[in-house]
């Protein structure tokens, strides 16, 4: 293991707080008990995506917390969280693509708008949907899978309190509220400006921040020609 990965990790005491919930909940045993009912019923290969802090994500003057859907299907299994969170910082600290992608591009543009002053611009990242198949990530996982992982890997509510953004974005979509209710207890969507709730929601719930949003993922919002508006929006609804 990379020593500097390491020492990165090492750094953040959210690190060692996420990773003491996910050991507490022994989740290695229901990492394995995932895989097994997985391969029971037939299902594709799996892929798991776990937050990591970067080093200076406290030091930013608005912490952001971007949730996204699913890995695009581009990482291993890994069978203890651990390893499941220095992949995804190792992702996080890599130079990023000269083209990035919407959703990438997206986050930046927002993060650096809320932190002008400050750089490198650094946010943290989760999914909604921490398990997804490799190849096919948009297809639903079989129903006997997908209640395991909320039985027993269920931890949204935990990780959102552990990294205490003060503003949060779920890029999801509409379509993925569903996931969004199933792990936030009493969640609620209020109305934005003159847009409807599908189009762009305040997102409510006691582990959330004031500034909690959920809009379309942006590689929807490039197509439509949407995408300045509504980091224009989110700008103004954020107080900035």
């Amino acid at each position: 293991m990379d020593e500097k990965l390491l020492e990165q990790f090492d750094r953040n005491e959210e690190n060692q707080k996420l990773l003491n919930l996910y050991e507490s909940k022994n989740y290695r045993e229901v990492i394995a008990e995932i895989k097994e009912m997985n391969k029971k019923v037939g299902g594709k290969e799996l892929v798991l995506h776990l937050p990591c802090i970067t080093g200076n994500y406290k030091e930013m003057d608005k912490k952001i917390l971007i949730i996204g859907q699913e890995l695009d299907g581009w990482r291993e299994i890994r069978d203890n969280p651990k390893d499941a969170m220095l992949d995804t910082l190792d992702i996080s600290l890599k130079k990023p693509p000269k083209h990035p992608r919407p959703f990438n591009s997206f986050s930046l543009k927002f993060c650096k708008m809320v932190n002008k002053p400050k750089f490198p611009v650094s946010w943290a990242s989760a999914n909604i949907r921490k398990f997804s198949y490799k190849k096919t990530p948009k297809f639903k996982l079989h129903e006997k899978v997908q209640n395991l992982i909320y039985d027993k890997f269920n931890c949204l509510e935990e990780e959102i309190k552990i990294i205490n953004p003060e503003i949060v974005l779920f890029l999801t979509g509409p379509n993925y509220d569903y996931y969004i209710k199933a792990q936030l207890n009493s969640v609620e969507f209020k109305t934005v400006e003159n847009y409807n709730i599908r189009q762009f929601a305040r997102v409510e719930h006691k582990s959330l921040p004031d500034n909690s949003f959920r809009i379309y993922h942006p590689r929807y919002l490039k197509r439509r020609g949407i995408y300045n508006k509504y980091l224009n929006v989110l700008k103004k609804e954020c107080g900035l």
